[in-house]
């Protein structure tokens, strides 16, 4: 199978329009999912203060606070974007210091970064998003 029917065939099942969030959206029901999806963060994040040292609970915790991040971008909400990939971008620095070669914790890094970067440029802070595009070109090449 050549290389762009293995790609064909990854977006026929894995596109980001197959995501319940895309496809809610579509529906009408977004708020219906974005509450869902906060009930359930609000979830982890209690399973998280229970037992804090457990660092797969923590990561799942942050990557969900900067996927909703993305979630609210793209639903045009930039400001409160900004507030929960802030929110991610702490987290998973504060899990860097505590192992600063973690590679998948750097590349997280970099696509939050990224993430960041653009919210940043579409709330008109150009120079942030710079900073932040830096930051995460140097995070995804460690």
């Amino acid at each position: 199978m050549s290389l762009d029917e293995r790609l064909r065939a990854v977006g026929a099942t894995r596109y980001h329009d197959k995501h319940p969030f895309h496809l809610a959206m579509h529906e009408g029901k977004l708020d219906e999912a974005v509450r869902e999806y906060a009930e359930d963060r609000q979830i982890k994040a209690t399973l998280l203060a229970l037992d804090p040292a457990d660092n797969s609970r923590r990561d799942d915790l942050v990557s969900s606070e900067a996927y909703l991040g993305r979630v609210l971008y793209l639903c045009g909400e930039t400001q409160a974007a900004e507030a929960h990939l802030r929110a991610a971008m702490d987290a998973i620095e504060s899990l860097l210091r505590g192992d600063p070669d973690a590679t998948d914790w750097l590349a997280t890094a970099g696509r939050f970064g990224w993430m960041l970067g653009q919210v940043e440029r579409a709330l008109g802070n150009n120079a942030e998003a710079s900073q932040r595009d830096g930051t995460a070109v140097s995070r995804l090449e460690q």
